[in-house]
């Protein structure tokens, strides 16, 4: 089957949803190699579905961004560069889904800081009880 504008437009959301290449073109039963024949003959589609790539990275460097948690800017500097950063041999080769990793990890801080504030912050500050007014007031 040849490919379609609309199979092209498929492709770049899967690619913007995080899918690869070759998974997306899974998707609409392109075989990947059409894809990059079509790419060959085509500039303009090989800027869409770079486009495409940025546009994913992008979208989840701003939820990091605005996180502001220092861990995950480690982490993300460890993975984005690790010849400056890595404390350890980490790169972005160690897991292809790296940001979907990385995205998951956030979340699961998330939750685990709201359950350590709900079980925290109903614990009272002292084993006294408190004054009754009138007490305090003689």
């Amino acid at each position: 089957m040849p490919i379609t504008r609309e199979k092209v437009e498929l492709i770049g959301q899967s690619i913007l949803d995080g899918l690869t290449e070759e998974e997306a073109c899974a998707l609409v039963d392109v075989p990947l190699f059409e894809l990059t024949d079509f790419i060959d003959k085509n500039p303009a589609l090989k800027n869409y579905i770079q486009k495409k790539k940025i546009e994913f990275k992008k979208k989840h460097l701003k939820i990091i961004n605005e996180k502001r948690d220092p861990k995950n800017s480690t982490w993300l500097l460890e993975r984005l560069m690790p010849e400056q950063f890595a404390s350890r041999k980490a790169t972005q080769s160690d897991n292809p889904n790296f940001l979907a990793v990385f995205i998951k990890e956030i979340q699961n801080n998330q939750q685990d800081l709201v359950k350590v504030h709900e079980h925290t912050s109903h614990k009272p500050t002292s084993k006294k009880k408190p004054l009754s007014i009138e007490k305090a007031l003689s």
